[in-house]
């Protein structure tokens, strides 16, 4: 559950260099907009790019999966069940 609270406070820019030292657990997210996880998946909006990533919060070294592309200004994401649900700006 720490692994979950950090990537989440990482991935959203709200850690400080001058709170403590932070590493990068995945590189290479652009423009992330909204997050949700769903068993050990994290999953990413990325606004910019129009892409649905996610990664396996319980592995040493994740690795981004691109779910879904394509997108038109993806805002947010959401799952009920074992449904996704992705909200478009313009979509």
């Amino acid at each position: 559950m720490k692994l979950k609270f950090f990537l989440f406070f990482l991935l959203c820019g709200w850690c400080s260099p001058s709170i403590g030292q932070t590493t990068d657990v995945v590189t290479g997210i652009q423009f992330p907009m909204g997050l949700a996880f769903h068993g050990d998946d994290l999953y990413i909006v990325e606004n910019g790019t129009g892409k649905i990533l996610k990664i396996n919060t319980a592995q040493s070294s994740p690795q981004l999966v691109e779910v879904a592309s394509g997108l038109s200004s993806p805002v947010g994401i959401a799952f009920k069940n074992n449904d996704l649900y992705i909200a478009e700006f313009n979509g």
